[in-house]
């Protein structure tokens, strides 16, 4: 079963809105909604999660991290 990456960040993002932090929440979904590729939807998101993930950890940080990482993989493969 293949994961919709999207669909995950954009959970994320609403997670991330609820919490405050508007500047990252607003970078994942524009990742999505101004790509044309999924290569560069990938990229971008990668990018935006490890950007957040370096932030002074909240609630979130670990489902962040879980999805940079399967992203990663998804990219190497």
């Amino acid at each position: 079963m293949s994961r919709n990456f999207a669909e995950e960040a954009r959970a994320l993002s609403n997670q991330l809105e609820a919490i405050g932090a508007m500047d990252f929440a607003t970078a994942l979904r524009e990742a999505i909604d101004f790509s044309s590729t999924g290569s560069e939807i990938l990229f971008g998101l990668r990018f935006h999660l490890h950007q957040f993930i370096a932030t002074p950890p909240t609630d979130l940080h670990a489902t962040a991290r879980e999805l940079a990482d399967a992203i990663d993989a998804a990219i190497r493969r």
